[in-house]
């Protein structure tokens, strides 16, 4: 691209490296303005093709996460990552190039010891999704087991066409940015609908809705998977528990239980409590964390500490002056229990009034209220390790 200075893929079979990834964050920092060549994109988007094909024959639409250190040797030696993993689960982000680079910064980056889960909707609402992604899918490509992004409502063409993610491939890449769009969305389908961490921990972008019952309704759905676009008499009850998957959200607090109309329209719902602990007590989990909503603090737990929303991107839309958080999880060296620990980028921290698009297609959902006093109590290992709340 005109004025494209970053790190070159010349010849067209030049390997990627962490160096590369490595320049191109470093890129990013210093001209987030200046996008990568679309075909520098479109190669990164072939390389997790491949990828995504070779996790589609083991994990299918769910996909399989675990804490345990590779050691078929496809990592690098210990002396150069040490400790045993973690899994940082990244909630919305939303095209805040600024708040990844953060995050990047604070936690590192992807490596096969310091891995990222990003839970959907990179897409739409700010300026920076196709560097994002860009971001991700060079270190995916350097170390396929360091990242694993799966899709949020925004990863669908019914969305992102009008919802910013289109505008902006237009922007970015003029003449090729129709291209961009349409391999991207095609890329899109073929991502996992949800993670599961160590058969414990369910990671999921919106939901169970009133259609999810088991782990197997997720795992039984083909690729690629096309979301529909509106509810009728002859939608499938696959169709129904993707949509449910993608756009469900939890009910205003603990005490609202059973399944309600949601405010997002007649396509989805709100679960209660009693739905989460049913599932997590059928499915032997110990937790859901999903994304979906703008919560003031970046993060809020619901049905008493047994589902975690986690919001990523700080001020969404420059209308709300929220916080935004990612959680890690690590394996306790004691008891080998998965425990989850929330980090949280402060309001502020980075500057995000040029990263929102000025003109929003529609206004964001109103921020998910504050559900209850159990908001800290329900925090489980969140606090004695220095971890929690960075500085600004």
């Amino acid at each position: 691209g005109a004025g494209y200075v970053g790190p070159r893929l010349e010849p067209v079979d030049t390997p990627i490296t962490l160096d590369w990834a490595m320049k191109l964050v470093w890129h990013f920092q210093h001209r987030p303005n200046i996008p990568l060549p679309a075909r520098y994109l479109c190669r990164l988007l072939d390389e997790a093709c491949g990828i995504l094909d070779a996790r589609e024959e083991t994990d299918g639409a769910v996909q399989k996460l675990s804490l345990a250190r590779q050691r078929d040797g496809s990592s690098p030696p210990a002396r150069i990552y040490q400790g045993e993993p973690q899994l940082n689960v990244v909630g919305d982000t939303h095209g805040q190039l600024a708040d990844v680079l953060w995050i990047f910064y604070k936690i590192g980056v992807p490596s096969p010891t310091n891995r990222y889960l990003i839970n959907g909707d990179i897409c739409d609402r700010g300026t920076h999704a196709t560097e994002i992604w860009a971001l991700l899918l060079a270190f995916m490509c350097v170390w396929p087991e360091a990242v694993s992004v799966q899709r949020g409502n925004h990863e669908d063409r019914l969305m992102n066409v009008n919802y910013g993610f289109h505008e902006n491939c237009l922007r970015m890449f003029h003449h090729e940015g129709e291209f961009v769009w349409e391999r991207m969305n095609d890329v899109f389908e073929f991502l996992p609908i949800a993670a599961l961490v160590d058969n414990t921990i369910l990671c999921i972008h919106g939901g169970i809705g009133d259609c999810i019952s088991s782990l197997d309704d997720l795992r039984g759905i083909p690729k690629p998977i096309q979301v529909t676009g509106e509810i009728t008499a002859s939608t499938t009850r696959r169709d129904r528990i993707v949509l449910d998957a993608l756009w469900s959200d939890p009910t205003d607090n603990d005490q609202v239980l059973g399944v309600h109309m949601s405010p997002r329209g007649k396509n989805t719902c709100r679960f209660g409590p009693d739905r989460v602990q049913e599932f997590n007590r059928r499915n032997g989990l110990k937790l859901i964390i999903r994304a979906h909503e703008c919560v003031q603090h970046g993060y809020e737990y619901f049905a008493a500490g047994q589902l975690l929303t986690v919001f990523s991107a700080t001020n969404y839309c420059n209308e709300y002056n929220n916080d935004g958080a990612m959680v890690i999880l690590v394996r306790d060296e004691w008891t080998g229990e998965v425990k989850e620990h929330a980090q949280v980028i402060k309001s502020g921290a980075v500057d995000t009034s040029h990263g929102w698009n000025d003109q929003q297609f529609r206004a964001p959902s109103p921020m998910r209220s504050r559900a209850d006093a159990g908001h800290e109590a329900a925090v489980r290992g969140a606090g004695g390790d220095g971890r929690v709340g960075w500085p600004t």
